[in-house]
């Protein structure tokens, strides 16, 4: 999938905006759902490029089958759920910028 500026800046935008959602929750929250971070982040891993982060993150939202499962959250809601994977995406797009930076 060609991505371009303006599509990359959207979806960063939207990740980071999960990320907030996300540092909002109190700290037992979070913990309550760090195996799903754990998870993700490692499913994340091998994704060296920006651009395989948002094919991947596009994969997981285009089919209605692939939704995360809310009920593992502490607020039961796809909000919820959508604020755990933006904050991985919003990680490793911040690891992956780093090691460019210092490569």
């Amino acid at each position: 999938m060609q991505k371009n500026k303006e599509y990359r800046h959207a979806v960063r935008g939207v990740w980071e905006h999960g990320h907030a959602a996300y540092a909002s929750w109190p700290d037992e929250t979070r913990a309550l759902v760090q195996p799903d971070v754990d998870a993700l982040l490692v499913w994340l891993a091998d994704a060296d490029r920006e651009g395989e982060l948002i094919d991947r993150y596009m994969a997981l939202h285009g089919s209605p089958n692939a939704a995360v499962d809310p009920r593992s959250y502490p607020k039961p809601t796809l909000l919820a759920a959508a604020a755990v994977e933006d904050e991985c995406y919003w990680r490793r797009a911040a690891e992956i910028e780093r090691s460019a930076i210092h490569a």
